[in-house]
C-alpha cells in the first residue's frame, strides 16, 4: 500500500511548519476539487472548501460556517444557542413547558372574527383557523355584572346587552337596620326613576298570616319586613322583561322573594311590579328603606333565547 503522501488525492504542506502562518492543501482527485487549512500564528484555523477560505472559521474555540450545516445529528444540551432567527425553525414540536404563563393572547389565534362580550369561542371547520367567536347556542343565561354589599347604602348592577330578559339575584343580603323592607329602581345611565310603579307584593308568613300590599309606587317592593340579628336577612330572584323595540309593552319584573324577619318569622313573597311609563333602563339598584345593606350580593344575568 503507498503511503498517505503518495496516493491520490495529495497532501502539500507548502510552508515549514503547520502551527503558525502555514498552509496545508489537500489536492483531490476526480474534479473534487481543492481544499485548504490555513493556520494563523495565534493558533486559529480557516478551512477552505475548493478556493473560498471563509467557508469555515475556527477563532478562539467558536467555529464559524457562514454557509447551511447539514447533519443527521446535534448533540448537546443546546443552552449555548442564541440569536436564533425563530423564523428559521420550520419544524418541530415546542413542549408546552416552554411556553411562558399568560402568554397566549388573543392576538396570537387566528380566530374569524372579532370577540365579542359573552360570546364563546366555537370550533368552526369553514374558518382558516377552524375557530370562531359566538353567541351561546340553544339558549341560556349570559352573566353580565355582580356587587357585592359592605355596609352599602345601594348595590347596583347594568343591564347591558340587547337582551328582552334578564334574571336578577339578591343572595345573603343583611340591613344595617332592623325591622325594613328590601326595594328595587331601575335607572338611565344618569338618573334613577322614583316614580310611576304599580307594585302586587304578596305576603305569606309561616304565623299563618298573609296580605296584599299595593301602595308603594317610588320603587318596586321586593320585600316586607326583615331583621338584622343573626340568621335574619333576605334574598329574591327575579325575571325583568323588556321586549325590545316596542313601547306597547312597558317593563315589569315578577319573581320571588325569602325573609327572617326581626321576630325570626319566615316571609315569603310573590314580587309584581310594572313601571307604568316607557323609560329608557340600563342600570338596576336595591336598597333597604333606612340604614345599609351590611352584606350580600346582587348580580344579574341576560336571557339568550337562540
Amino acid at each position: 500500500m503507498p503511503s498517505a503522501f503518495e496516493h491520490g488525492p495529495s497532501l502539500t504542506v507548502p510552508a515549514s511548519n503547520t502551527t503558525a502562518k502555514a498552509a496545508v492543501i489537500w489536492s483531490a482527485a476526480s474534479n473534487l476539487g481543492e481544499s485548504t487549512i490555513i493556520l494563523d500564528s495565534g493558533g486559529n484555523g480557516r478551512i477552505g472548501i475548493a478556493g473560498d477560505l471563509d467557508v469555515i472559521t475556527i477563532t478562539s474555540g467558536t467555529v464559524t460556517v457562514a454557509g447551511i450545516v447539514a447533519a443527521t445529528t446535534l448533540t448537546g444540551a443546546g443552552s449555548g444557542i442564541t440569536a436564533l432567527n425563530g423564523t428559521q425553525v420550520t419544524s418541530g414540536t415546542l413542549p408546552a413547558a416552554r411556553i411562558g404563563d399568560d402568554s397566549i393572547v388573543e392576538a396570537k389565534l387566528d380566530v374569524s372574527n372579532g370577540p365579542t362580550d359573552g360570546y364563546f369561542l366555537q370550533a368552526q371547520s369553514g374558518e382558516g383557523g377552524g375557530l370562531t367567536w359566538a353567541a351561546a347556542g340553544g339558549g341560556g343565561l349570559v352573566f353580565i355584572d355582580t356587587a357585592v354589599a359592605s355596609a352599602s347604602s345601594t348595590l347596583e348592577v347594568t343591564l347591558t346587552g340587547s337582551y328582552e330578559t334578564y334574571l336578577i339575584t339578591g343572595s345573603d343580603l343583611k340591613p344595617g337596620n332592623d325591622v325594613v323592607e328590601l326595594r328595587g329602581n331601575f335607572g338611565a345611565s344618569g338618573s334613577w326613576t322614583t316614580s310611576g310603579y304599580l307594585n302586587a307584593f304578596h305576603r305569606v308568613r309561616s304565623d299563618a298570616v298573609h296580605d296584599m300590599a299595593t301602595s308603594l309606587t317610588s320603587a318596586i317592593q321586593m320585600g316586607s319586613t326583615t331583621g338584622s340579628a343573626t340568621g335574619e336577612g333576605a334574598g329574591f330572584a327575579i325575571w325583568f322583561t323588556r321586549p325590545i323595540g316596542t313601547a306597547d309593552v312597558y317593563p315589569s319584573v315578577q319573581g320571588n322573594m325569602l325573609a327572617v324577619n326581626h321576630s325570626t318569622i319566615i316571609e315569603a313573597g310573590h314580587i309584581s311590579s310594572f313601571v307604568s311609563s316607557d323609560i329608557d333602563i340600563a342600570r338596576f339598584k336595591i336598597a333597604f328603606s333606612a340604614g345599609t345593606i351590611a352584606s350580600g350580593r346582587l348580580t344579574v344575568w341576560g336571557l339568550v333565547h337562540a
